[in-house]
């Protein structure tokens, strides 16, 4: 599963019966435990790559709603941490957001985009 799927849909999922253990985990744990116990649980290694969207609709709503990346329920700070984290650096990474274009006509993934790399700067 990819990374950031582990932090959006374990918001989202937070509570069911059908949730995977390691997602109910997430939520209450740090970003460090949660990758320790991926590891544990599934393998780092076994991480081929990962899907960023932030998500509309808050903890436990079990609705999947992709948003854009730092405008939902996970925040900027998550996907920060995301973008910095050295082990996480060399995997690629697909933008799960919503398309279109803006009010001003620039493309949305665009601009997602263009967070991402502001984020990954150090």
């Amino acid at each position: 599963m990819p990374t950031n799927g582990l932090v959006s849909h374990s918001w989202q999922f937070a509570g069911t019966k059908t949730n995977p253990q390691i997602l109910r985990m997430s939520l209450k744990m740090k970003y460090d435990e949660v990758f320790e116990e991926f590891d544990k649980i599934v393998g780092m290694e076994r991480l081929k790559a990962l899907h960023l969207n932030d998500t509309l609709k808050g903890l436990g709503s079990r609705v999947d709603r992709h948003w854009h990346i730092g405008k939902g329920e996970l925040g900027i700070d998550t996907f920060k941490r995301i973008m910095r984290d050295e082990g996480l650096k060399d995997l690629p990474m697909i933008i799960e957001t919503p398309k279109g274009v803006d009010e001003d006509g620039k493309d949305l993934d665009v601009i997602n985009l263009g967070i991402l790399r502001k984020l990954r700067r150090k």
